[in-house]
C-alpha cells in the first residue's frame, strides 16, 4: 500500500448564490428548481470526486476484500476485487486528464455537465451527503494513516489510534453528536471503511449508490 494522493473533501457551502452559469441553465430548464439544481451539483461533485479517488486506488493496485460472513477468528477472506475503472463507461469524462482537474472547471464544460442528465449518469435515489462525504474522508485518512503511523504496541493498537485520530480530530464535526467510547472507535470508522469500498466498487462501474 502506498499513500492516497486524492485529497479529502472540504466543508462546503452548497447554499451561497448560484454564478452566472448555473442561472443560465436554470433559465433553459423550467422543470428544474434552484433547490433541486444545488441537491443535483452536490451529488455530481461527489461522483466526480470518487471517481478521481477510484482512479488513485487503481493506480496503486488496491484490492478491495470480502470476508466470509460469521465470527471467524482471525477473518477469513473469501475473494478479493481489484479496483478497475470500466474505462467503456466513462469514456466521455476525460479521464486521462481528471486526476488533476477542479470540480467546477470540469463541470462547466458543457460536455460534462450534460452526462448526468443525457449521458446515463442519473442519481438515483436520496444520498445523504454529509454521510458520503464523511465516508469519503475517512477512508483516506484511515489508507494513509495505516500506513503512515508509526506504532509499535501491535496492528490491533494501531488501529486503534488512527480510528481515534479519526473521530476525535480530523472527523469530529461530521459524526454530529454522536458518542462513542474508546473501544468503538475501530469498529466505527472501519463500517465507514467498508461502505466506503461498496461505493467505490459501485462508482467503478458508472453507478452512485445511495
Amino acid at each position: 500500500m502506498t499513500y492516497l494522493t486524492v485529497e479529502t473533501i472540504p466543508t462546503r457551502n452548497w447554499k451561497q448564490n448560484l454564478d452566472i452559469r448555473d442561472i443560465s441553465i436554470l433559465h433553459r430548464d423550467k422543470s428544474r428548481t434552484k433547490n433541486q439544481y444545488v441537491a443535483n451539483r452536490r451529488i455530481h461533485y461527489l461522483w466526480f470526486h470518487y471517481l478521481k479517488l477510484c482512479m488513485n486506488l487503481e493506480q496503486i493496485g488496491y484490492r478491495v476484500q470480502k470476508k466470509k460472513k460469521g465470527n471467524h477468528q482471525p477473518s477469513i477472506i473469501e475473494k478479493e476485487i481489484k479496483v478497475i475503472v470500466n474505462k467503456d463507461i466513462y469514456k466521455d469524462w476525460s479521464l486521462n486528464t481528471l486526476h488533476k482537474m477542479k470540480f467546477h472547471n470540469w463541470y462547466k464544460d458543457q460536455k460534462h455537465f450534460i452526462l448526468f442528465y443525457e449521458g446515463g449518469f442519473e442519481v438515483k435515489g436520496r444520498q445523504q451527503y454529509k454521510h458520503l462525504v464523511r465516508k469519503f474522508n475517512v477512508f483516506i485518512e484511515y489508507q494513509n494513516g495505516m500506513e503512515s503511523f508509526e506504532y509499535t504496541r501491535g496492528d490491533m493498537t494501531k488501529i486503534m489510534k488512527v480510528s481515534e485520530d479519526i473521530l476525535e480530530l480530523y472527523q469530529k464535526e461530521r459524526y454530529d453528536k454522536e458518542k462513542f467510547v474508546s473501544r468503538q472507535y475501530d469498529s466505527v470508522v472501519r463500517s465507514d471503511v467498508k461502505n466506503c469500498e461498496n461505493i467505490i466498487l459501485a462508482v467503478c462501474e458508472g453507478r452512485f449508490p445511495k
